[in-house]
């Protein structure tokens, strides 16, 4: 998986805002980056389908192309570069996520098998305290990592 962080913690993933707006970060559960959250979420998923899958940590902040080169020196027949160029929960009396993530799927030699990427803008509800903030984001990565792993030419590339 690959991050392109532009905040200093590699934990963010968005904002709660108190009484008069003004705001305050929301860091991951685990303390970990969100970059090996989703990993390990995408693995264990891939691997409970009955795909051969590991991870292959990129180094954080380096570019696309770097991660890909990276990528590429494990070996494996097919590699999968999640990429998100953004991922913001911002939470007052509703919560709202701006995303986008792009997903490749690579053969061994680095050619592109298939791409997809989704992003926008969505509203996950209201919120009265700050876990509603972090449940409706875990729920929403959920969703958009099982919308764009069952893109049809995505399970293809990966079978």
């Amino acid at each position: 998986m690959f991050f392109q962080a532009k905040r200093q913690t590699l934990q963010f993933v968005g904002l709660s805002r108190g009484g008069y707006g003004n705001p305050f970060d929301i860091t991951t559960a685990s303390k970990r980056p969100l970059a090996e959250d989703v990993t390990d979420s995408v693995v264990t998923a891939l691997q409970k389908a009955r795909n051969s899958a590991i991870a292959v940590p990129a180094i954080p902040k380096s570019s696309v192309e770097d991660a890909r080169a990276f990528l590429l020196k494990a070996e494996a027949d097919r590699f999968a570069l999640l990429t998100f160029r953004q991922w913001k929960s911002d939470a007052w009396f509703s919560i709202g996520l701006d995303y986008e993530m792009n997903l490749e799927i690579l053969s061994k030699d680095g050619s592109e098998l298939a791409r997809t990427s989704i992003s926008g803008h969505d509203d996950l509800g209201t919120t009265v305290v700050p876990r509603d903030v972090r449940v409706a984001a875990e729920t929403a990565i959920r969703d958009k990592l099982e919308i764009i792993f069952n893109e049809p030419a995505i399970k293809s590339a990966l079978e």
